[in-house]
């Protein structure tokens, strides 16, 4: 069994696998800056170059996933019989049978893919947030531009009423 995962693994072409965990650590760190780029335009309302921004981290995002697809097709077994169809290579299978070396160096890359994945997410996920925080208060806004508040009843004095007209001030205050 050990022979046969040793084969599977001494196919893998480490150096190419090195190369691809390090480009899509690369291209993360491109997401995040972009992403934090949105969050900056995002708070000035900087529309235009929010739009750029969102178009440059599409193109990154694209190129991720080549990356991770290319690491997938580099993971798959390769074998005369199969033709590289044949089922994938596990990180775990790849660390047991790695030298301490390249092991340490596996493991370093994946983490900092990991790491920056992780950033990437928690800036997305705030930049969201704000986004849709955003949007909530411009709808309410113009719902209140919109939809003036109708008339309301005041007490002038005990048992009496007066109806008021909502005023400009008014809008301002309940704003």
């Amino acid at each position: 069994m050990e022979n046969v995962m040793k084969s599977r693994v001494q196919n893998l072409d480490l150096i190419n696998l090195y190369t691809l965990l390090n480009e899509e650590v690369i291209q993360y760190q491109g997401l995040i800056q972009g992403l934090k780029e949105e969050s900056k335009y995002l708070r000035e309302g900087q529309i235009e170059p929010l739009i750029r921004t969102v178009r440059f981290m599409e193109e990154i995002v694209n190129k991720i996933w080549e990356t991770e697809e290319k690491v997938r097709e580099l993971l798959k077994e390769k074998s005369p019989n199969n033709s590289g169809k044949g089922k994938t290579i596990s990180f775990s299978e790849i660390y047991s049978l790695l030298s301490k070396e390249d092991q340490l160096k596996l493991k370093e890359l994946r983490k900092r893919l990991n790491q920056s994945k992780e950033i990437a997410k928690r800036v997305n996920e705030r930049n969201k947030r704000f986004a849709h925080e955003y949007l909530s208060i411009l709808s309410e806004i113009i719902s209140s531009i919109v939809s003036p508040p109708s008339e309301k009843l005041i007490y002038d004095r005990p048992g009496g009423q007066k109806t008021i007209q909502p005023s400009l001030t008014s809008l301002d205050r309940e704003v």
